[in-house]
Parts: C-alpha cells; structure tokens; sequence
C-alpha cells in the first residue's frame, strides 16, 4: 500500500468523499489499477448496517466501474460479536463470488481524529496484512485530502446523511406551499411558450440563452428581485427541451450554475424542481461539491420517480463516469439545440 491507501488515511477521508460522517455503517472503498504507483480513488459505496440485505447489490452499482481493489469498513458503537461474524461471512461471500476485489476489512466505533481502528480478517492469506494494517488511529481529518478539497470549495461535510438530504429541502420563508403551486404552474405554462415561440423562430435561441447566462450570473441581493430572477431561470427548467438547451448556460460557470439550479429546486415543485436537481448535479459533478451529486438525484427521484434524466445520471455517477456523463449531456445539449435552429430557419 502506498501512503494514500493505509487505512487510516482512507478513513480520514470517508467524510469529504461522502459528505458526511457515516453512523452504522459498511463503507466499501474502491481504487483503480495503479499507475505510476498511484491509484485512482473509485466509486464509494455505504450501506446502512440495518439494510446488509441489499450488499449483493453492489456488483449492479459498480457494473462497467474500473476497479482493482476494494476495502471494507465498518463504523458501529453498537456492533456486537453476532454482527462482525456476519459481517465477516457477507464480506467473503462477496469477495468469493467475484463482485467485489475486497483485500481487507477494518472496524471503528466511529471516523473521528484519533479513533482506534483494528482490522476483521475476511482473506485467507492472514500473513498478506503488515502490521500497521492490524490496528491503529485515524489521522487528523481536517488534514485529508478531500476534506481539504471541500474546505477550499467553502464546504464541510455534514454531521449525518439525513442532514445532506435537507440541504435540498431548505425553502426561503417566501417561497411557501401557496406560491410554489402557483409559480410552478405559471412557469409551466411560461416555458411552453417560450418552447413554441423558440421552435417557431419567434425569438432567436442563442439571444435567449445570453440572456439565461446573465440572469445565472446576477448577483441576487433582495427577495423581490430573488423571486424575478429565478423565475427568468426557472422557466428553462419546465420542459425537457427548454433543460437540454440551458445546459451549456449553466455549465458556463460551475458555481453559479449550481448555485442558481439549487434555488430553483428549493423555490419550485414538480419537473422544474426534478430538472433543476438534475442540472444541479450536472454542475457539480467533478468538483468539490461532488459529494452532494446522489442526494440531489435521490430527491429527484423522489419529485418524480420516473423522471429519466434522474435515473441515467444516477447509473452513471455510481459508476463513477463523471466525465462521460458530462459529455454525453453536453452532446444532448447541442442536438436540442440544433432542433431548435432547424425549426426557426424552415418557418
């Protein structure tokens, strides 16, 4: 193992690659092959310890991931003898069947600075652990590397994952049930317009998107003007074309993209809030607020379970595709567009 891969660092990093502090928990970490005797951190996966019947699931979650090896750990203050055994028998039932290249397993009661950890046998070869991989302490967590890469992205990884989840339920006080049914349906019916009027060539798309880029880019200081200006954002997110098309405004500058479709998920309901948490995770999607990327599409899909969007962004973040989906978005994008253009010139 290099520096990188010791336990206790890997540990030390588990709250700034999730997010948050996992509580009764199996983190299984995975890493690339190595090259120039570096590895490449893979997809992270948790599952709660109430929820183990689910782990067999993990080789759809990690199906076409390049992964080289695994490692498991188990944070519980209330894990008994019963439970590791269990542990240590799901551990090798997945390792033996070939869904997951585990080497080893380590416990801890929780992922704190100066936690002792010790490590659960579930490989054969006994002698294959050095002995700074049997036990030892987590090291300062503020010193990890993705800690420090939230830490410069003015994020911190929150106290629990239902605190994560919240983070996109948060409403300003205007914003109540009343106004949000009633813009939501106004910018609904705006947004077809806009969609006919753009299609028709009644207004000119690349004009139009200057403008969305603008309103992304204001800085928005009093609630009057708040509640305008995302409504001249919004009603991009109420049609699946209008969506495609905005991308490229949105990605123009990450922050602000991600930071205008967060206000709209949290001012909106219905397809505008599952395309704005869509667009949301587009945005940050290889920076530093990754972390927040499957929550946002979990309260998507919550919004509108068979919102498709959603549920290709999921399989490809999970595979840890983040490059690829990006680009495949992009392209979608361009092809919108184009739809558009082509409809404008034959009118």
């Amino acid at each position: 193992m290099n520096d990188i891969e010791t336990p206790g660092t890997l540990l030390a990093n588990i709250p700034g690659i999730l997010g948050y502090y996992p509580q009764e928990s199996l983190v299984i970490v995975t890493l690339g092959a190595a090259r120039n005797g570096k590895r490449a951190l893979g997809p992270v996966l948790r599952l709660d310890l109430a929820d183990l019947r689910y782990a067999f699931d993990v080789g759809d979650a990690l199906e076409g991931a390049n992964i080289d090896l695994a490692f498991a750990f188990v944070v519980s203050a209330t894990a008994d003898a019963e439970l590791i055994d269990h542990l240590q028998s799901l551990l090798r039932a997945l390792s033996g069947c070939g869904l997951l290249p585990l080497q080893q397993c380590w416990f801890c009661q929780s992922i704190t600075s100066g936690e002792p950890f010790y490590r659960v046998p579930i490989v054969q070869d006994e002698a294959s652990a050095g002995a700074r991989c049997q036990r030892g302490i987590i090291p300062e967590i503020s010193r990890s590397n993705s800690m420090h890469a939230l830490l410069e992205a003015g994020e911190l990884p929150m106290l629990s994952r239902q605190e994560v989840r919240e983070y996109f339920a948060q409403r300003p006080a205007w914003a109540n049930r009343e106004w949000r049914r009633s813009k939501t349906a106004t910018l609904q019916d705006r947004g077809e317009q806009l969609q006919t009027a753009l299609h028709a060539g009644e207004e000119d798309i690349d004009a139009a998107l200057d403008r969305l880029s603008m309103s992304i880019a204001s800085h928005v200081e009093s609630k009057e003007t708040q509640a305008k200006i995302l409504e001249e954002v919004g009603v991009w997110m109420a049609t699946v074309s209008l969506r495609d098309a905005a991308v490229a405004a949105f990605l123009r500058d990450r922050d602000a993209g991600r930071l205008a479709a967060l206000a709209i998920a949290r001012c909106f309901d219905g397809d505008i809030r599952a395309n704005a948490l869509c667009m949301y995770a587009v945005c940050s999607m290889g920076t530093p607020a990754s972390f927040r990327v499957p929550f946002a599409l979990e309260c998507a899909e919550e919004e509108c379970p068979e919102h498709r969007l959603t549920h290709l962004l999921k399989l490809g973040y999970r595979r840890g595709e983040s490059e690829m989906v990006i680009g495949a978005v992009i392209r979608g994008s361009h092809h919108t567009l184009s739809a558009f253009k082509r409809g404008a010139r034959t009118v």
